[in-house]
């Protein structure tokens, strides 16, 4: 209604509505800023819970951590400005306060006459007040001399650092006005005094800053309304709507006094405000100080694009002052600089080579630090990191830009490559391309920096470690990221903050005082602090030579032990269990290494112990703790080398020789070594290693104050959820135990009576360590429970427990359960250790006896000590050690004939797919049984699991009483059903390439050939899918976020990758030819030519809430397409964001960009589709079937048409629930 609404001049308040000039707007705060967001429709309203569909088009408050931190650096920094200020100001004083007091030329000249004419009179104060200002009055630069001691002991440094080091306290002089203060008699001296400059009035210095990307302002806003000695922000946005809202936000705010509102270019923008400096200093040139015109660059300049900021580095750096500006950059565009997928243009953004690897994201920092190095070095400015951090999916740095030739000089000494084992064990070492070091001085006194070249290269072509090749990445800066004095002023403005304004304090003390901690001095460093903090009191000038000397130390550091790893890695690279941080970091330490954490990974391990250390411990835990089955490690592999197998095999054929006489002794000894550093992948002499400890007490990190160090949720119960309803069980004798309903697995009733209720629960919380990812339990209930309680999850009957078998499987069928190690963020072993084993134990299911033993020593017990007297049942587990391992399994039980095959496949959607087409061949056996299939999803998206089970995700009141995806799976693996699964085959024209899976690689449908330029390809003529086949905006989406760095982020990626390519927005030349469900006609193209997306689906859900296909339903086998035109990126966007709404997608109409004609998304029942390409550029020719992408040439095509009934290739197990 309107009577509720207020007007726009209301004093804003949070959740208020304003009427506008006809529109009505409703209020969101953050911080002390109010932004107006245009209220949605009615409908729009009852599907938002909490405002929450008002803030995700238009506020996001996962950024509120971006701002928060934001707006406190910029008070830490703008603290200590101000001061500089202020004394540079208050000197200006003193010197207007002397000149008053020196008398005028008239005055000078009445006083001459008068002691020509007649006896001296006696001198006023003023008069004898000494004309050389007394030294507590001078200005800061005239007090500090220009490093003389040092400049005298060494004619060699030309532009010596000492002098920044005493001007670094007196800033450029800005808009400090100069009017007149009155005299003490009420008349203005100055006025008699023309020539005297007036004295300034008690005005604050200016501090202005730049938001060169504002959209809504909300940063605007809050560095307005929450820093106090800000005097002017600027808000600049290129759209002109963007403007608008900003000019409403500015007034809504009542600060039209702050800040300023520009309608630019960010580039024009910055760039003018540049120009006009170069004009300006051109014009002052042989002018007087005091004629001189105050700069107007910025205090602050803060870039936060959409994307990358590269392309504003060059303007950025030149627009903020250059006296120790503040320059905040923001890069969203992860996939560039953090990834191996696009290396050329990561170089021309960056002017460096991203590695692949664990520590991408600490690369992808440095690689900005090198690009605003290099960006301010061309003009000069020195660049000072402050603040270097990786979050969530995108960078924030903050840096000091000063100009200094004499800094410029330390650069190419701090910039480095990386040689990177990116195939094999991921070790790496750096190189610098140049080297500042010392040299004594002419006097014999001091000392001073030489800049030369640096001899190279630190490593051989192989990895020393383990024999791989090793590849090049870089330049990037390799000094330190982190100013830890700034750290420490952002941490003091802590607690301070109101939480109710900064909302995300915990997370920002966290967050710093991790990065904080990441530092390792050098024992060079640490020895020097030592010194300085022991030092006796000197003398000014030796004090002064100190501190030059230190600054100039500091300006020639680098980054001795860069980059971070994660013992999961180590150990996964050696096919071993993983150990717990705190045995290794215990066994570091142990040996005298130092040991910390990165802030851009939970589990991240930086410490200053070599590879070689690393490696001899990681072998040392493999035995001691984790023994690995020697025999299942392929000869020659990166684990084979690593673990020395070769060594060990030479070692024990020379013995055997030894025994029967046979050993030759006509090899030289340069031979065998030769042999042995082949075969191993590691020199013969190696320095004896230090025995390894793992001490758990040397590894735990003791914390005073427990730290949110990584992302959590903000708060407890976060999101639309209502309390989980709980049972509460015990006796007389155990204590009470809560147990909610949403962790329960399933029932078995204890043959000494009460019942065992076995119950999961999940931590997803980053700091996490592996052992507390799952935590299976088993609750004893003596109590008699409820039947209508205890019915949906006992298993079989009230009268026994089962005795190793599925309802959905025979009793002689042969079980496999296949544990995908890499499968989405790689927690399928640990799933399959610490939960799947123990409950197929519990069940009456054993694993065979030719595997390694159960981590969790399960024994099959019924709850009440004795071990159960059925019969178990066996399976076998599988591995994946390789892309194939899945394929190569599937075409090996495709030769079984009559006997059932079950297997649980612990993996997403890429498992399916490789078990479909492992399976796939043209001569079945006479006897063939379709295998069974299981899917408990451990995989990113997890299309197919959410897509069977989506009826069910309606049927809980709410999310919180709703079980976790591993609960529900486990639910439908021991009580669900088996049916058919519906699949579709893609056929491809001749010469279409799989690029992106080995595991396909070896089928049938596939010829692999090798190419005239040695590179070797795989062809395939078709492939078997059950879930999606696409071309346009989602294959390219799939193809693109496939990253390591990117499938870190599971389904987060695909927004990640989604925010690059749709800044091309591309359309793709293509023609679409469908033939439609129930019509055998000939095939009817769809009159386009550009498509921006075109798939064809059988499933309703590609992740748990984007409803791609609202009309499909679980296993009803029919292909559908859906397909819209050449739209904008935006468009494009709203349509995706529709689909998380339940599809509502299907039916958007908008008018076409060329013609006006309506357009929209079309959505369609089909048998076949044919999409013949007809692009250029290869970028655009990749399509995607289930997650595997082709290439296809220009001028061929892809068929895709469903399977009819009868012909599937396995069965899949299924909720009860959800069959009819």
């Amino acid at each position: 209604m309107a009577t509720d609404a207020q007007s726009i001049t209301a004093p804003p308040a949070d959740k208020q509505i304003i009427l506008h000039d006809g529109v009505r707007y409703t209020t969101v705060k953050e911080g002390l800023a109010y932004i107006l967001v245009p209220e949605p429709s009615e409908e729009d309203k009852k599907k938002s819970k909490d405002g929450q569909g008002v803030q995700q088009v238009f506020y996001n408050p996962i950024q509120q951590f971006n701002r928060d931190l934001t707006v406190l650096a910029i008070k830490a920094y703008g603290k200590e400005q101000i001061a500089q200020k202020q004394v540079f100001k208050d000197n200006l004083c003193n010197r207007i306060k002397r000149k008053r007091k020196e008398p005028s030329e008239a005055e000078r000249k009445t006083k001459a006459a008068r002691l020509q004419n007649g006896p001296a009179s006696k001198q006023t104060d003023d008069e004898a007040a000494p004309s050389v200002p007394a030294e507590s009055e001078t200005d800061p630069k005239e007090e500090a001399p220009a490093a003389a001691d040092a400049e005298t002991a060494s004619n060699e440094v030309k532009e010596p650092i000492q002098e920044e080091a005493a001007s670094d306290a007196e800033p450029k002089a800005d808009s400090i006005s100069q009017d007149g203060v009155e005299a003490q008699d009420g008349t203005d001296e100055n006025a008699k005094r023309p020539n005297v400059p007036k004295q300034p009035e008690n005005i604050p210095p200016k501090f202005t800053i730049l938001d060169a990307f504002s959209a809504s302002a909300l940063r605007a806003l809050r560095y307005a309304h929450e820093i106090p000695f800000v005097t002017q922000v600027t808000s600049n946005d290129l759209l002109k709507t963007a403007v608008n809202t900003i000019k409403l936000n500015v007034k809504h705010n009542k600060l039209e006094d702050k800040i300023t509102v520009s309608h630019d270019d960010a580039l024009a923008h910055m760039y003018s405000i540049v120009v006009e400096e170069l004009r300006t200093q051109a014009a002052q040139q042989g002018k007087k100080p005091k004629d001189t015109v105050p700069s107007n660059k910025y205090d602050v300049v803060d870039l936060d694009p959409y994307g990358t900021a590269a392309p504003f580095l060059d303007a950025a750096v030149q627009a903020v002052r250059d006296d120790g500006g503040l320059l905040c950059v923001t890069c969203t565009d992860s996939g560039v600089w953090a990834s191996n997928g696009y290396p050329e243009k990561c170089y021309s953004l960056y002017g460096g080579i991203p590695l692949k690897g664990w520590y991408s994201h600490e690369v992808g920092l440095r690689l900005i630090l090198h690009a605003i190095e290099t960006s301010a070095a061309k003009y000069g400015l020195a660049m000072e990191p402050l603040l270097s951090l990786s979050i969530d999916y995108y960078t924030r740095v903050f840096v000091k830009i000063r100009k200094s030739p004499a800094r410029v000089k330390f650069q190419g000494g701090k910039t480095m490559i990386t040689y990177n084992c990116d195939h094999g064990c991921g070790a790496w070492s750096t190189q610098y391309i140049m080297k500042n070091k010392t040299a004594p001085n002419k006097k014999g006194d001091g000392i001073f920096y030489k800049h030369g070249l640096a001899a190279g290269p630190t490593v051989d072509m192989a990895c020393e470690h383990c024999g791989s090749t090793m590849h090049i990445g870089g330049p990037m800066y390799g000094g330190r990221m982190h100013s830890p004095a700034f750290i420490k002023n952002v941490l003091a403005e802590l607690p301070e903050a109101d939480t109710g304004v900064y909302g995300t304090t915990e997370r920002i003390r966290g967050m710093l005082q991790t990065a904080l901690e990441e530092i390792l001095y050098t024992p060079e460093e640490m020895k020097a602090m030592e010194e300085a903090a022991k030092a006796e009191p000197v003398d000014n000038k030796e004090r002064k030579k100190r501190e030059a000397a230190a600054l100039e130390a500091e300006l020639a550091a680098i980054d001795p032990y860069p980059f971070y790893f994660q013992s999961s890695h180590l150990a996964g690279t050696i096919h071993c269990a993983a150990p717990p941080e705190r045995f290794l970091k215990g066994a570091l330490r142990h040996m005298g290494y130092r040991v910390t954490r990165s802030h851009t990974k939970p589990g991240s391990i930086k410490t200053d112990a070599p590879w070689s250390v690393l490696w001899h411990v990681i072998r040392e835990w493999s035995r001691q703790k984790a023994p690995v089955k020697e025999a299942n490690i392929k000869p020659g592999s990166v684990a084979y080398r690593l673990l020395g197998l070769g060594e060990k095999k030479q070692e024990s054929a020379a013995g055997a020789a030894e025994t029967n006489g046979t050993g030759s002794t006509e090899k030289s000894a340069k031979t065998e070594e030769s042999e042995k550093t082949e075969e191993t992948g590691k020199p013969q002499e190696q320095k004896k290693m230090p025995e390894v400890v793992f001490d758990e007490s040397l590894g735990r990190e003791v914390e005073p104050v427990k730290l949110m160090r990584y992302q959590t949720n903000p708060r407890e119960n976060w999101g639309p959820m209502s309390r989980a309803k709980v049972w509460r069980t015990g006796d007389d004798k155990s204590p009470v135990t809560t147990l909610t309903t949403r962790e329960i697995i399933f029932i078995l009733q204890a043959t000494c009576g009460g019942y065992l209720i076995f119950s999961l629960a999940e931590s997803d919380s980053p700091e996490a360590e592996e052992s507390d990812w799952f935590k299976l339990s088993v609750l004893h209930s003596l109590q008699e429970l409820p039947r209508e309680v205890v019915q949906p999850y006992l298993l079989g009957s009230l009268d026994g427990n089962p005795t190793g078998r599925f309802p959905w499987s025979d009793d002689d069928s042969l079980i496999d359960v296949i544990v995908s190690t890499k499968s989405g963020t790689g927690k399928s072993k640990a799933f399959y250790d610490a939960v799947l084993g123990p409950l197929l134990s519990a069940v009456g299911f054993d694993e065979k006896p030719d595997q390694p033993d159960d981590a969790n020593g399960s024994n099959g017990s019924n709850g009440c000590g004795d071990k159960e007297t059925q019969v178990s049942r066996q399976y076998q587990v599988t591995l994946t050690t390789s892309p194939r391992t899945v394929t190569e399994f599937a075409k090996k039980i495709r030769d079984y004939s009559g006997q059932q095959r079950t297997m649980i496949l612990l993996s997403g959607d890429g498992g399916v797919i490789d078990l479909l087409n492992g399976l796939d061949n043209a001569g079945k056996p006479d006897k063939w049984t379709q295998p069974t299939v299981a899917i408990l999803p451990l995989g990113t998206g997890n299309a197919l699991f959410h897509s069977l089970h989506k009826p069910l995700y309606n049927s809980w009141p709410d999310a919180w009483t709703a079980p976790s995806n591993l609960v529900l799976g486990l639910r439908t693996l021991f009580t669900g059903t088996a049916k058919p699964l519906p699949t579709f085959k893609a056929s491809f024209s001749p010469r279409s390439r799989l690029i992106s899976a080995p595991a396909l690689e070896k089928l049938s449908s596939s010829t692999e050939v090798t190419n005239g330029n040695g590179e070797h390809q795989v062809f395939t003529e078709h492939l078997i899918g059950a879930i999606v086949a696409s071309y346009g905006f989602h294959a390219s989406l799939v193809w693109e976020s496939d990253t390591p760095e990117y499938r870190v982020h599971g389904d987060k990626r695909f927004g990640m990758a989604a925010a690059e390519l749709l800044k091309v927005s591309h359309a793709y030349e293509t023609v679409v030819q469908v033939r439609k469900a129930g019509k055998p006609e000939e095939m009817v193209r769809i009159p386009r030519d550009k498509f921006n997306y075109v798939l064809t689906t059988m499933v309703s859900n590609l992740e748990k809430t984007f409803t791609i296909s609202p009309d499909s339903k679980p296993l009803d086998g029919q292909l559908r397409l859906v397909h819209f035109g050449e739209v904008s990126g935006e468009r494009t966007m709203e349509i995706m964001m529709a689909a998380y709404k339940g599809g509502e997608h299907v039916g958007m109409k908008w008018k076409g960009t060329e013609d006006g004609k309506e357009d929209g998304v079309g959505y369609e029942e089909i048998d076949e589709v044919r999409v013949t390409i007809l692009e250029e550029n290869p970028r655009w020719r990749k399509v995607c079937i289930d997650g595997t992408i082709v290439e296809i040439e220009k001028g061929g095509w892809m068929s895709v048409k469903r399977e009819l009934e009868g012909q599937e290739r396995v069965k899949v197990v299924v909720n009860k629930e959800v069959v009819v």
